[in-house]
């Protein structure tokens, strides 16, 4: 039981385990319980064990080593060595803070001594600066005095003297006795600042009310140079020369050189010490005296002022002066006509000697003017192209209130068997381009004709590409502006004088003499047009005629006329660029341009050269597109009035019939009334062309409707031919007037001016007629010249029921084509 171990059993356990590492051999005092009342034997033994262990050492180390016992001595010494050590460093510690008190105390020391220099110094200093301040006093005591006895530039002297030494100070800026001696002498300045400027005032007077002038005399006892060194000095020379600039100008040059028209003449008056503007009694001044009167000032101005004066003067003078002559006269001098161009030439020379005179007085400004006189030729024409486009916009901004009826005239040669109200060849393929279009592409509406089509109809796509319509030949380019004259029924503008040319010219036909029996016949007809064309053939033909004129004499201008020649394309481009805003706005305001423009064409021709000639095409050009886009409003109407037929299928069902007649109404109306609204504005032969266009487009789309209707009834047909016959009441419209017919039975023009009109009458011909009716139309009559086989057969199949007959009829017609 564990109870049983005693407690030396357990301390001999331990110990052993202590001693030798062993464990207890019995399984008792292993499982015992190591008990408190245990503790105190157990660390006895150890005790005990430890002092035996010591006393064993000892006596071993007394019998092996003895010097252990002199080891033992020495620590003992060395650790009396080291307590005294400690002492000492003890002793030196204290030692070191007392010299730390001798150390600041020193510093102390020191500090107080640099203090007491510092202190030194700054009395010392502070002693030289009490003797400036005397001193500047003494300098500042004595500036009124100088000014007071008249020594101006000693007074100037000793006040930049003072104001020099006080800025120069150093270390003494705080004293309040040097600022109040530096505000004293900044007054002081300002006082005689003050008095300079009123030595300005009095001798030199400036009165812009009166435009006078006074230089010298008053009374100060300064000289005009002793006055500009002294105001250098003090800062004020650039402003009082600044002043009596802006002075000399408001007195008297912008007067001088501003004076308009309606205010009286001025006249410069120089005396020994003044200068002044006084009225001039005379009206007729001679223009170079403002010149001279300019040349007298710059005189006076040059020996009454000291260079010190009239140099930095002059540089502002000058350069204003220059620019205000330029601005103010001599541009305004330059000629409007040649008739005033010897009085600008003696200007010319005026100018020429106002320079040399800025050259003798060692002034500039004359480069500038001979300058100007080198570009008089482009200023010149400058003011030419200025002036002629002012014209033509005052002409266009009038809008053209007034209109006049005129009338053009050709006479041509034809032969005794001709007729002579034949069309011309140009009519009958005027607008060719547009019934192409519609038979080349069915599946287009006739509507969609662009501005480029309609252009192209004039023969002017293309400006290096002119092709015949027939040959597929590129033609000249008098033959394309021939064209568009044969659009107007081939005639012209020549006056009387001029017939006998334009005779000459129709006597050669074809590259051969005219047969015998040829005969000539002159053609007329009159148009409407405004004010503006007749303004803008003034000013051009003024422009032509100051050309020539200028380029048969030798003057300065003279070198700007060949420059001319191209002012006048200058005003056709600003009237095509004005002309459709400015116009009165309503729907002839495009037959208005249309007509003042061909009046121009028709004026400018026969004063054609290289640099209006392109001009006159590009007016050409706009001619025809003004046409055109004025033609394109009346053929969207017809457009949308026969969509509304829908083709004319089913026109003799109601709801559809209704359509279809309100169609051709409709249609028939709009003709009408742009007949009837044009008429009094283009000529006759352009009315007929402009309403044959509209009638060619809408019988056109009639045509191509009719011709996609795959089924035809005979009472259809019979409601379509009954419905086209109230567009053949149009050809009232179409014709010739009594003194064309010249008695005769008058034959209406339809087919002249509406190419697509015969083949409208075939439609409806074969509308109304029979199976042999149309193949003896095919056969033995034009019915081929304007529909082709196919179509005709498509006609055939959608009139007719299916027969033996109708299958004969058109084998036959695929045969014959």
């Amino acid at each position: 039981m564990p109870d049983q171990v005693s407690n030396a059993d357990l301390s001999k356990a331990v110990l052993n385990f202590v001693q030798a590492g062993t464990f207890p051999e019995t399984e008792l005092i292993t499982s015992a319980d190591l008990r408190p009342s245990s503790l105190p034997t157990i660390l006895h033994a150890l005790e005990q064990a430890k002092l035996s262990a010591e006393k064993e050492i000892q006596a071993i180390a007394r019998t092996r080593d003895p010097k252990i016992d002199d080891w033992v001595t020495q620590a003992k010494t060395l650790q009396s060595d080291i307590s005294r050590s400690k002492q000492t460093a003890r002793e030196i510690l204290d030692q070191a803070s007392q010299d730390g008190d001798v150390k600041r105390r020193y510093q102390d020391a020191a500090t107080n001594v640099a203090l007491r220099r510092r202190e030194l110094e700054y009395t010392q200093t502070l002693i030289k600066a009490l003797e400036e301040v005397r001193r500047v006093r003494g300098l500042l005591d004595g500036v009124d005095e100088s000014v007071e006895r008249g020594a101006w530039g000693e007074a100037v002297r000793v006040v930049g003297e003072a104001l020099g030494a006080l800025q120069q100070g150093v270390g003494v800026k705080r004293v309040t006795a040097l600022g109040l001696l530096e505000e004293r002498g900044k007054r002081g300045r300002d006082r005689l600042r003050t008095r300079v400027q009123h030595a300005w005032e009095e001798l030199i007077r400036v009165d812009p009310s009166q435009n006078v002038v006074f230089i010298g005399g008053g009374a100060s006892n300064l000289s005009l140079e002793d006055l500009a060194t002294i105001s250098g000095q003090l800062d004020l020379l650039d402003g009082e020369v600044d002043k009596l600039h802006h002075g000399l100008d408001e007195a008297v040059l912008v007067p001088l050189l501003g004076t308009s028209q309606s205010d009286p003449p001025l006249r410069l008056s120089v005396t020994e010490d003044s200068v002044r503007l006084t009225p001039e009694s005379r009206q007729n001044v001679p223009r170079d005296r403002l010149l001279k009167d300019l040349l007298f000032l710059f005189r006076f101005l040059h020996k009454a002022l000291p260079s010190s004066i009239h140099t930095p003067l002059f540089d502002l003078l000058l350069p204003q002066t220059i620019d205000l002559l330029k601005s103010t006269w001599l541009d305004a001098s330059l000629p409007t006509t040649l008739n005033d161009l010897p009085l600008f030439e003696h200007t010319l020379t005026s100018i020429t000697t106002f320079a040399s005179g800025l050259d003798s007085l060692g002034l500039k400004g004359s480069n500038e003017l001979t300058e100007w006189i080198e570009s008089v030729p482009k200023l010149w024409l400058a003011k030419q192209r200025e002036l002629l486009l002012f014209r033509v916009r005052q002409a266009l901004v009038k809008g053209g209130v007034s209109t006049r009826i005129v009338e053009r005239a050709e006479t041509q040669t034809i032969s005794s068997g001709e007729d002579v109200f034949a069309p011309p060849p140009q009519a009958d393929d005027w607008d060719s381009k547009w019934e192409d279009d519609e038979e080349d592409d069915k599946v287009k509406k006739v509507g969609e004709e662009d501005q480029e089509e309609d252009v192209s109809a004039w023969g002017l796509d293309d400006d290096d590409d002119d092709d015949d319509p027939e040959t597929g030949k590129p033609v000249e380019r008098e033959e394309a502006a021939d064209d568009v004259d044969d659009a107007w029924g081939a005639w012209g503008d020549e006056d009387e004088q001029e017939k006998p040319k334009s005779t000459a010219k129709r006597k050669e036909v074809n590259g051969h003499e005219p047969e015998v029996g040829d005969r000539e016949v002159t053609l007329r007809e009159t148009y409407t047009i405004t004010s503006i064309p007749d303004e803008i053939l003034a000013a051009i033909k003024q422009v032509i005629s100051d050309a020539e004129s200028l380029s048969e004499r030798k003057s300065s201008i003279t070198p700007a006329s060949p420059s001319m020649q191209h002012l006048p394309p200058l005003a056709l481009a600003l009237y095509r660029a004005l002309a459709p805003q400015t116009y009165p706005t309503h729907s002839l305001s495009g037959m208005h341009i249309y007509n003042d423009t061909t009046y121009l064409l028709s004026s400018l021709t026969p004063l054609t050269s290289i640099a209006l000639t392109p001009s006159l095409t590009k007016l050409t050009l706009f001619s025809a597109q003004t046409y055109t886009s004025t033609l394109s409003t009346p053929r969207r109407i017809l457009s949308d009035l026969l969509d509304g037929a829908q083709g004319f299928s089913n026109c003799t069902t109601p709801p559809y019939s209704a359509a279809c007649t309100d169609a051709i109404a409709g249609a028939v109306g709009v003709i009408r009334s742009v007949a009837a609204e044009w008429r009094p504005v283009l000529s006759r032969s352009a009315l007929l062309q402009s309403v044959g266009s509209l009638l060619g487009f809408a019988v056109a789309k009639i045509v191509v409707d009719v011709g996609d209707l795959s089924d035809i009834s005979e009472e259809e047909s019979s409601q379509l031919v009954r419905l086209f016959g109230q567009l053949g009441e149009l050809e009232g419209l179409f014709l010739p007037d009594d003194q064309e017919s010249q008695g005769e039975e008058r034959v209406p023009l339809t087919a002249v001016y509406c190419p697509s009109w015969l083949r409208f009458q075939y439609l409806e011909s074969i509308l109304e007629s029979s199976l042999a009716d149309i193949l003896f139309l095919w056969t033995e009559g034009e019915l081929r010249l304007e529909f082709g086989a196919e179509e005709v057969v498509e006609l055939i199949l959608a009139l007719f029921a299916d027969s033996e007959h109708r299958r004969r009829a058109v084998a036959e017609i695929r045969r014959g084509s």
